[in-house]
């Protein structure tokens, strides 16, 4: 499986690393010490390998790069303790998701549905597999370091579970 990923500008990726690191000084495991390499982001698709056509008009096709806004901490209940920064959904940052799988649709690559427009709930997760009275103090930590505001600065195809990243664009 891949996931189609923005990658963000390096003082927003460092805040996001910085969120990583509080939780980890409070005993709370966090993307930091995840098993495979992990770089702060926004996942925009998973699914099966693209051909190297898909790719390549997803590299053409994309529009410009969005700005990134991180607004708010969350949780996903029932997901395993996950911890994220929510990521404002700009009318840019809508449109480039949508470009994105249209691409993807085009090219008959099978995805996961919960990541399709109008079911995407964007943001970057800070933590995961979190047991249950942990995840309070993560938000309420990740919560503190906000807003963090920056920029996409590429997109992304990642392979899940390794961390191995290829920029498209």
């Amino acid at each position: 499986m891949i996931a189609i990923e923005l990658f963000f500008d390096q003082r927003t990726d460092q805040a996001v690393r910085e969120v990583w690191e509080t939780l980890q000084r409070q005993g709370i495991a966090s993307l930091a010490s995840a098993p495979a390499p992990q770089h702060p982001h926004l996942t925009l698709a998973v699914g099966d390998q693209p051909d190297p056509k898909i790719i390549a008009r997803i590299a053409a096709e994309l529009p410009p790069l969005p700005e990134i806004h991180l607004d708010a901490a969350g949780c996903f209940p029932g997901r395993g303790g996950v911890v994220f920064l929510a990521v404002r959904f700009t009318p840019e940052l809508a449109e480039l998701h949508r470009v994105l799988h249209t691409v993807l649709d085009d090219g008959a690559v099978r995805q996961l549905d919960q990541l399709r427009p109008g079911r995407l709930v964007p943001h970057c997760t800070v933590a995961k597999r979190l047991p249950e009275q942990q995840v309070g103090p993560a938000v309420a930590t990740a919560r503190a370091s906000l807003p963090i505001s920056g920029t996409a600065v590429s997109v992304n195809a990642v392979v899940v579970g390794s961390g191995q990243a290829t920029r498209i664009r």
